[in-house]
């Protein structure tokens, strides 16, 4: 059902830019809540 072709495995800059622009806050709010976390543990 599925066929790949040579253009499917080419990374899309553009794509990765919005991903990139998304998940970069995200983790880097998730790491800001687990070392808090880990502070609250251990106080």
């Amino acid at each position: 059902m599925l066929h790949l072709k040579r253009s499917d495995w080419r990374l899309d800059w553009h794509i990765a830019k919005l991903q990139l622009g998304l998940g970069l806050p995200m983790a880097l709010q998730y790491s800001i809540t687990a070392i808090g976390t880990i502070m609250v543990q251990s106080a």
